[in-house]
């Protein structure tokens, strides 16, 4: 599953950025806990400049986009969200 914030920012992407985080996203429901484990209990995982943050269980990418601005907007999100 992918949040509507991470899907709005894929959309936003240039086509091949966004196809080389699809198919991670495809690579990361098979092996969730490749990525890094943050503070708040969910992963960050590199696609060149670009990063995804996801929680394991459920499955969920929760935001994606340019290393620069990803972690300040997905904690934006987490505030919003109560977390």
């Amino acid at each position: 599953m992918i949040s509507p914030s991470a899907l709005k920012s894929l959309r936003e992407m240039p086509a091949g950025i966004s196809q080389r985080i699809g198919r991670r996203i495809t690579q990361l429901e098979a092996e969730p806990l490749a990525g890094k484990l943050m503070v708040d209990g969910s992963r960050a995982v590199r696609v060149g400049d670009y990063r995804i943050i996801y929680r394991v269980e459920p499955f969920e990418v929760l935001a994606a986009g340019h290393r620069g601005s990803v972690y300040k907007s997905y904690g934006l999100l987490c505030k919003e969200a109560g977390r």
